[in-house]
């Protein structure tokens, strides 16, 4: 028997975060329309908890603002018997890393063509949220915060979509992260967010040039066996290039990756249009 939840059916859930369960839903309509769609509802528990609110609220108003192709869209924001949920596009398909894993497991890997498909379409994604506007013309300043392999969703059509904008650091936010408080995945921080420093764009550049590293070498980069360690890697550790890790990579991949991960922000790619660019144009044609 499935839920009636609003004017959604909840079919399946799909996952389960610290703000939020993720269900796959099925909205209803006149003369037999069905849409399928992903239903985020606020934890029960955080529903008294007004920073909590607000920071759901904060996480469908931005993804709302930000219609490109290669980002999840936001379709609805409401309220269900005191519950708040968030309706979104559906992407049939898996994640980034459970793909690349995949991939690995039944055909020896992806392509580096593909590999570098992806990665080019989540820079070009980025790029827009980057570059994104309110409604009035001003800048979002928007910065990602949780650029990482769970985040990329690729859609068994080819499609390639980013998604969670739940800790995203914008202009006009009704929640405030103090100063210090890190936010985001610990193995996919830039050095600055590692240090708890102020962000700008090249921070998600960081965390993308980490996405692309570990698609590439099918490995984990910074990951330790804990968070202190893990932090002190960003921030310190040595990166081998990829080619050095695993053979076949071309010198001017590894470039790409290098530069994205550069310790200081200022050597790095300065806008994701830029890392974008250069990814496309420099993709193998085959593996």
């Amino acid at each position: 028997m499935l839920e009636t939840y609003g004017r959604y059916q909840l079919i399946k859930k799909i996952a389960v975060g610290g703000m939020g369960e993720v269900w796959l839903a099925r909205q209803k309509g006149m003369v037999g329309f069905e849409k399928l769609v992903v239903v985020k509802r606020l934890l029960p528990h955080l529903t008294a908890e007004q920073d909590f609110i607000n920071m759901f609220f904060d996480e469908a108003r931005i993804a709302a603002l930000l219609n490109h192709p290669h980002i999840a869209q936001i379709y609805d924001l409401g309220e269900v018997n005191g519950e708040y949920y968030i309706a979104m596009e559906y992407v049939p398909g898996e994640n980034l890393r459970t793909v690349a894993q995949q991939a690995l497991d039944l055909k020896g890997g992806m392509p580096i063509a593909l590999k570098c498909r992806v990665l080019a379409d989540a820079a070009a994604a980025l790029d827009f949220a980057h570059q994104a506007k309110s409604p009035s013309g001003a800048p979002l300043d928007l910065i990602h915060r949780d650029v990482s392999p769970q985040n990329i969703i690729v859609g068994f059509s080819g499609s390639v979509k980013l998604i969670d904008f739940g800790v995203a650091k914008a202009a006009g936010k009704i929640t405030r992260t103090a100063t210090g408080v890190i936010k985001g995945k610990y193995a996919y921080m830039s050095p600055e967010q590692a240090r708890g420093h102020d962000l700008d764009n090249r921070s998600d550049i960081f965390g993308l040039g980490i996405v692309f590293y570990e698609i590439l070498a099918s490995q984990r980069l910074f990951k330790r066996e804990n968070d202190t360690e893990t932090l002190k890697a960003i921030v310190y550790g040595d990166v081998p290039p990829p080619s050095s890790v695993v053979r076949g990579i071309p010198k001017q991949v590894d470039a790409i990756v290098m530069k994205a991960l550069e310790k200081n922000r200022d050597d790095r790619f300065q806008s994701r249009r830029t890392c974008a660019s250069c990814s496309r144009s420099r993709a193998p044609a085959t593996s």
